[in-house]
């Protein structure tokens, strides 16, 4: 969501604020320099601080937080010299709204609450609105969903009291987009949206006017009602092309987009994130790069074109990795930021406390003079001294405790956010694994009385089942990959890949798998070095083709590498095995390695199997103990009077049943056909 704007620090200062926002990076330079040329002339303390706040204002606009930094801290120096009430109050209210831009949620918060303390002793209203309604942003940063509508809602009654409708309508769609967003109440956050909606249009805020229509597409696009989405968002983007507003143009195209992609209008949704994307990159928008690109890989996903896809995922990750190595560079300036601050604070304090020191000591000598008991005096001030020691040291104790625990829930939710990226990747990487695998459809089409049954251990596989089809005869696949999960997952589809050129090359079984061999290898860059990388892979390749006339059956070629290929003829009671090379693919074989083809001719109604070791090494049963190979042949054996569909689901089931509340040690996958 995009925020309409910051509250203003005074009412002073809010057509300065104004006009800075849409002013150029070089007019706004020159102003900056214009007002330092005016500080250094300028004499009168009072008028110094006038122009210190002003500058202040503008850097804070401009983002440059460092600057605005010390000069606040100069600011709050002059003014506290001269007990300036006014200018403190402004002080720590800007140093508040810094600590809040730069993420500083908790200093910021301990500033906002002592300007709304200072605001409120000289009377100054609009202060205390402003000092709240930040309080709501940063709550809102830290997802306390009600602290942050309390504030929002207080800052809302107070600019109402005070006439000021635009900084009233920013409260309040603020509050809409906590119940659009967190709280998810699509009424509230309805009623809310036109309410700012009307407090804009009185104030002529088109800016504020085209952010309502952005909040209000996203929450209709959340509820699912395109149509209504689709027409806010095409006049949130007709506002901000008037006003040409790259950043608000750049947000509410690829909130466009996201609109067509859920309607399935792929083609509309790239062209709204090529648009977002231009925009991103002209204002230096990582956010919205990142956007854009994850809106086109999942777009060309849906267009069924997984190589774009995966180019844009690529660009997604890579402009996510520059936000979080801006982030990183940011907070290490932050802290150094945030030190220097505290230092010079603790000379002031110090300052101020010895001149109370000073005082507290004459009023005792007067004390003593007066009531000759310098001795009871002595003893109760050394007792109130060590009770405020003591006072003390509990405070600080106190705010020590209080910022480890801090530190502790940042830390568990940046573990949580890392874990989250990492199963949104790993999840992507399942999508692309799958649009690799042969549509089942596809199986169907060669083989019509078929099953696959393939259950991943993880997200993604190390198990992968592969075809492809030639003229006048179909090769097909079961293989075992080293390991499951992501690093099987990669060898999956490097094995797919391989499998394709070979089956370009040759069409008998056994020189395929001599050709994928030496495929793996130079991927790999495996040699016979020990420190080259072992993994590779166990297969089972088919190659089946009608023999005319087709009553007389089917020739069936097999090559396996570790991998068998069980056949069980029409009416027979035992399982016939065609026993695979007892060597892999890849990892330390040798590159001209050679394997078996087999022929055989099936009947019709003759059904082969091919399979990974997953299904018979599952630990379960009563005992604990693994399914076995003899226990998996029988079960075949028993259901031949199945149809491959029914197969499908006994075998399913039986695994389930067998394996109960034991975890699934490996991938499984078994392939069954039926001539």
């Amino acid at each position: 969501m995009k925020t309409k704007k910051s509250s203003p620090l005074l009412k002073l200062f809010i057509a300065v604020f104004l006009c800075l926002l849409t002013a150029t990076n070089s007019f706004a330079d020159r102003t900056i320099d214009s007002l330092k040329k005016v500080l250094k002339t300028q004499q009168a303390d009072t008028a110094r601080v006038k122009t210190l706040h002003t500058l202040i204002i503008d850097l804070i606009t401009l983002g440059n937080y460092p600057q605005a930094d010390s000069l606040i801290q100069e600011e709050l120096t002059i003014s506290g010299k001269h007990g300036y009430k006014q200018g403190i109050a402004n002080a720590v209210l800007a140093k508040g709204i810094v600590d809040y831009y730069q993420g500083l949620y908790s200093a910021a918060l301990v500033c906002l609450y002592d300007s709304r303390k200072k605001f409120d002793t000289i009377g100054d209203q609009h202060g205390i609105a402003s000092s709240i309604l930040y309080m709501g942003y940063v709550y809102e940063g830290q997802l306390e969903t009600k602290k942050a509508l309390d504030k929002f809602n207080e800052a809302s009654l107070l600019f109402a009291a005070l006439k000021d409708d635009d900084y009233n309508a920013t409260a309040i769609i603020h509050i809409g987009n906590i119940y659009n967003n967190l709280v998810i109440d699509y009424d509230k956050a309805r009623a809310n949206y036109i309410k700012a909606l009307e407090l804009f249009t009185k104030a002529k805020d088109d800016d504020g006017i085209a952010s309502v229509y952005e909040d209000m597409g996203v929450m209709y696009y959340h509820q699912k009602q395109y149509d209504t989405a689709l027409f806010y968002q095409k006049k949130a983007l007709e506002l901000f092309e008037k006003l040409n507003d790259r950043e608000g143009l750049s947000k509410s195209v690829v909130y466009l987009g996201n609109v067509y992609y859920d309607l399935k209008n792929y083609t509309q949704a790239i062209e709204c994130a090529d648009r977002s994307l231009s925009l991103a990159k002209e204002i230096g928008s990582y956010s919205d790069i990142r956007d854009a690109e994850y809106l086109s890989s999942e777009a060309y996903l849906g267009m069924e074109n997984p190589m774009q896809a995966l180019t844009h995922y690529k660009n997604f990750v890579a402009a996510k990795d520059t936000i979080l190595s801006q982030e990183n560079t940011k907070k290490g300036l932050e802290a150094e930021i945030s030190f220097e601050f505290a230092k010079k604070q603790a000379v002031i304090q110090a300052e101020q406390d010895r001149k109370d020191a000073e005082r507290k000591l004459e009023e005792r000598k007067q004390q003593i003079i007066l009531y000759f008991i310098s001795g009871i005096l002595i003893l109760i001030l050394g007792f109130a001294i060590f009770a405020y020691r003591s006072y003390l040291q509990k405070q600080r104790d106190n705010k020590e405790l209080d910022v480890r625990n801090k530190k502790i829930e940042a830390a568990y939710s940046i573990i949580e956010e890392k874990n989250r990226e990492i199963t949104d990747s790993i999840n992507y990487a399942r999508r692309i694994q799958h649009a690799i695998l042969p549509e089942r459809q596809t199986i169907e089409k060669s083989f019509p009385q078929s099953f696959v049954l393939f259950k991943p251990k993880d997200i993604v596989s190390g198990d992968f089942y592969w075809m492809h089809k030639s003229d006048g005869h179909t090769l097909i696949a079961a293989a075992d990959c080293t390991g499951h999960g992501v690093p099987g997952g990669f060898m999956s589809m490097i094995g797919s890949e391989k499998l394709n050129d070979a089956a370009l090359q040759n069409s008998d079984t056994g020189k395929i798998l001599s050709l994928l061999n030496k495929g793996i290898k130079k991927s790999l860059h495996q040699s016979e070095e020990q420190d080259t990388t072992r993994d590779g892979m166990d297969i089972a390749l088919c190659k089946a083709a009608p023999l005319n006339p087709p009553d007389r059956g089917t020739l069936l070629e097999f090559s396996g590498a570790n991998r068998p290929l069980w056949i069980i003829r029409k009416g027979s009671n035992e399982v016939e095995e065609i026993k695979a090379d007892k060597r892999a693919i890849g990892g330390f074989t040798e590159g001209e390695q050679n394997f078996q083809t087999h022929s055989i001719q099936l009947q019709k109604g003759d059904s082969f199997y091919i399979f990974s070791d997953g299904y018979a090494d599952q630990f379960g049963g009563p005992q604990g103990k693994k399914l076995s190979t003899k226990k998996f042949r029988e079960m075949l054996l028993s259901i031949q009077n199945l149809s491959m569909q029914e197969q499908l689901k006994f075998l399913d089931k039986s695994l389930e049943d067998w394996k109960l509340d034991r975890e699934q040690l490996d991938d499984v996958l078994v392939i069954g056909i039926r001539v």
